[in-house]
């Protein structure tokens, strides 16, 4: 979950209002997320964990809180591993 106060959250934003779009280099991947899970992909944010440029970390931002739950295990309160990677 993003918080309104979090960058992620306004980045999105601008792209649900329509001002922003996903970068272009990364739309491919948002492409494919949605086609493979059938979801709807807002946004992704290729950052650093800590500003540490050896740990990459990319945030997937879905548009609909159902669509979440199909990357979770089933029946279990974690993401599934396989579908992370």
């Amino acid at each position: 979950m993003v918080s309104p106060f979090e960058k992620e959250y306004k980045l999105s934003k601008l792209i649900k209002q329509g001002k922003a779009s996903i970068p272009a280099i990364l739309r491919p991947l948002a492409e494919w997320i949605d086609r493979k899970y059938g979801v709807k992909t807002l946004n992704i944010i290729y950052d650093y964990v800590d500003k540490d440029v050896d740990r990459p970390l990319l945030s997937v931002i879905l548009e609909y809180e159902n669509d979440k739950q199909k990357f979770y295990t089933e029946g279990r309160p974690y993401l599934d591993s396989e579908k992370q990677k």
